[in-house]
């Protein structure tokens, strides 16, 4: 019968969550915006600060181009103290990547062509002051195409875009196999297209990124659904499953190598892949219990806590050696739902996990610090956790308001595996700002009437790794210790040990009870919130369980 043994008062604390801000410690943040809906998408270092892009409705405040009132891209360079030096507005910008044969970037998105009004995929590449060098729309006129744009910049200067499309093959795509598939474009660095080719079978493909792999080919993933019949690539997605996550390998040229897909008999779906010398780690999400994700812990819910509603969904990483067999398979978050958006490969050999969480339980502990004071929601908040090699949880830490409203993570650059930039969104909010992380302090920010603004968050790890012991993350049925009910508002009953002391910690790590010889615990005179139980048995063992009071 496995035990879970922890040695270190402060490793204690971490995994529960209670001193989780001082673990991840926030260097500097600021907020960008007017006074409509201001959401970003994409930033790049440039000198000693970023450049970023967004989506503006253009009003006022901090906004001082384009045309007032309208939806478009601004795009705005911030220096080493944080300041906007330089900006500009376009329309149907997504992304923004780093040239990389000469100074400048490419922006991509959508564009609509004036004669039918349908949209296209937009590529324009620009100087380094943001003057266009040239622009170019591919796609069908006929149709409308794109159902998202994705890009990545190419070992030979150009760029590859990919979007999901569906029912036609017209205009610049040749192909068509069925429903919606995978359309790639290369151009080269002067906007001439290169190859094009369409990825799917007769069934659902739907991308969701675009990478280049080590040997300068590519990778595209997302998630398959219903394949069968001829294609270009293979059907591998499972019979009567909702969606699987799928992975194309392409040479440089264009052409298909190999496919995989994986996943269970609900939604699951990849958006992160990481080359490693012995096979690789997926990132995406999921709402499966079975297939690849038998014994991966999915922590079951619904949206809105309905039964008949959809599954909500997991943070999934998968590893897998280089023939595709899977080595393991690791569920992250609660019974609401969490969205993956980076996954780094740290030193050691883990990960850190960029994503983000509307969850107060399961491995999401630490947003109960987030909660609001008038009831038990929370939106979504930005999530940050790092796990060792074998994808077991080392800490969880959840960042954002103290309000119902939502924070959705964007983007994140790696500096070192200790410190890292966050580019995300805050929402407007009814409560107090600034409040719980959020503390940015430009004046826009803090209107009432400023919705969302773009949020900048500079973050840095302070964990002491050489004294954390974390043992492997056991599912419930393997656990030997209970302590219930679990949420209490009474007091506690500790089963699978002799109790011979109990300590209980609340989310500062104060101690709040102390209890000899006894598996009861009263919890009389507690405040609501997560706390942390500390046990030693009488043969010296040391056991740690997390409990909600309320």
């Amino acid at each position: 019968m496995k035990t879970t043994r922890i040695y270190i008062l402060l490793a204690l604390l971490l995994i529960a969550g209670g001193t989780m801000k001082a673990q991840l410690r926030i260097d500097w943040q600021q907020c960008y915006g007017g006074l409509g809906i201001d959401e970003p998408a994409k930033f790049l270092p440039k000198d000693k600060g970023y450049i970023i892009l967004g989506v503006s409705d253009l009003g006022s405040g901090m906004i001082a181009c384009g045309d007032q009132g309208s939806t478009g891209a601004w795009v705005i360079e911030i220096d080493e103290n944080h300041e906007i030096v330089n900006q500009d507005c376009f329309q149907g910008y997504h992304g923004i990547l780093k040239a990389k044969d000469m100074d400048g970037y490419y922006f991509y998105g959508k564009k609509v062509f004036p004669s039918t009004g349908n949209s296209g995929i937009l590529a324009v590449r620009t100087d380094d002051n943001l003057n266009i060098i040239w622009e170019r729309t591919l796609g069908c006129e006929e149709h409308y195409f794109p159902y998202s744009v994705h890009g990545v910049v190419t070992d030979d200067g150009g760029i590859v875009c990919t979007t999901g499309k569906g029912f036609w093959a017209c205009g610049d795509a040749s192909q068509f196999f069925g429903s919606t598939d995978f359309w790639v474009v290369k151009l080269d660095k002067n906007g001439e297209l290169e190859w094009e080719t369409t990825l799917g079978t007769s069934g659902d493909e739907m991308d969701d990124r675009v990478a280049i792999a080590e040997d300068g080919g590519l990778y595209v993933f997302g998630d398959a659904a219903n394949q069968s019949g001829n294609g270009s690539i293979e059907s591998c997605a499972r019979p009567g499953g909702y969606a699987d996550g799928i992975l194309v390998k392409m040479n440089a040229n264009g052409e298909v190598e190999w496919n995989r897909c994986n996943g269970g008999n609900k939604h699951d779906s990849f958006s992160n892949v990481i080359e490693l010398p012995d096979g690789y780690l997926f990132g995406g999400h999921s709402s499966s219990s079975d297939g690849d994700l038998q014994s991966a812990g999915y922590h079951p819910g619904h949206w809105y806590g309905q039964s008949w509603m959809p599954l909500t969904s997991d943070i999934w990483l998968l590893r897998t050696d280089l023939d595709g067999n899977v080595l393991w398979s690791k569920c992250y978050g609660g019974t609401k739902d969490e969205q993956i958006v980076k996954v780094f490969l740290n030193e050691d050999g883990g990960f850190t996990v960029f994503g983000t969480t509307m969850s107060l339980d399961g491995d999401s502990q630490s947003a109960n610090n987030l909660k609001p004071a008038w009831n038990l929601e929370i939106g979504n908040k930005l999530w940050v956790f790092r796990t060792d090699s074998n994808g077991n949880l080392l800490w969880e830490r959840a960042i954002g308001t103290q309000t119902e409203s939502h924070e959705y993570l964007e983007d994140v650059i790696k500096h070192s595996d200790r410190e890292y930039t966050l580019l995300a969104e805050c929402g407007s909010s009814g409560g107090e700002m600034p409040c719980g992380d959020y503390n940015c302090t430009n004046d826009t920010a803090y209107l009432m009437n400023s919705y969302n603004n773009y949020w900048v968050l500079h973050v840095t790890d302070t964990v002491d790794y050489t004294t954390l012991q974390v043992p492997e993350r056991l599912l419930p049925e393997e656990r030997a210790i209970f302590v219930y009910p679990n949420p209490a508002n009474g007091k506690v009953t500790i089963e699978g040990v002799e109790a011979e002391e109990v300590w209980v910690y609340n989310a500062l790590g104060q101690l709040v009870k102390r209890v000899r010889n006894s598996n009861e615990v009263s919890l009389e005179g507690l405040v609501q919130g997560v706390y942390l139980v500390r046990i030693r048995d009488k043969e010296g063992g040391s056991f740690m369980e997390k409990v909600m009071v309320r």
